[in-house]
């Protein structure tokens, strides 16, 4: 995994994990448990392993952008 920005709680960096592990991953935590967070971390490590930026597509609600 690589470097956190942010300390990561247990289920973030589970599915962190996961969803860096996967071509398509959906988070569907309750408000307020850190889905933006895990999401930056997961795609930091697949462009990290890749060693190129990736095309992304993030569907997010507008108050994240």
């Amino acid at each position: 995994m690589v470097k956190e920005l942010i300390p990561l709680w247990r289920h973030q960096k589970d599915a962190a994990l996961k969803a860096a592990s996967s071509n398509g991953y959906g988070l569907f935590f309750e408000q307020g448990c850190g889905k933006t967070a895990t999401a930056i971390t997961a795609l930091r490590y697949r462009c990290t392993t890749s060693k190129r930026l990736l095309r992304t597509l993030v569907l997010c609600p507008p108050v994240v952008r």
